[in-house]
């Protein structure tokens, strides 16, 4: 079940019938998926921006990948700490949110 509640869990009954009342499935945002499934870490719009490029910014502590979240909590990126030319940084897996 990971960091998802069963509360939030729809059969596919429920979800049929909500298909067949307005064509559209509620899902979960993705901003929520990333923090029930990874850490979190909160950028700020400096850090946003570098990741939109595709930059490296500075490491999270963390073993693990994390879901790196904007200011205003839009999953940005997911982010791994590595070496690089001996320097600890946190680089992007995954980049969600293009440049501004």
């Amino acid at each position: 079940m990971g960091g998802y509640p069963l509360a939030g869990a729809r059969t596919l009954e429920e979800l049929e019938a909500q298909a067949d009342a307005d064509g559209t499935l509620a899902t979960l945002p993705l901003a929520d998926a990333a923090r029930g499934t990874f850490p979190v870490r909160e950028l700020d719009e400096v850090e946003v921006r570098a990741l939109g490029y595709g930059q490296w910014v500075e490491p999270s502590g963390r073993s693990e990948v994390v879901a790196a979240l904007s200011p205003s909590g839009t999953l940005v990126a997911l982010l791994e700490d590595t070496k690089r030319r001996g320097e600890s940084l946190a680089k992007p897996v995954l980049v969600l949110a293009p440049a501004p």
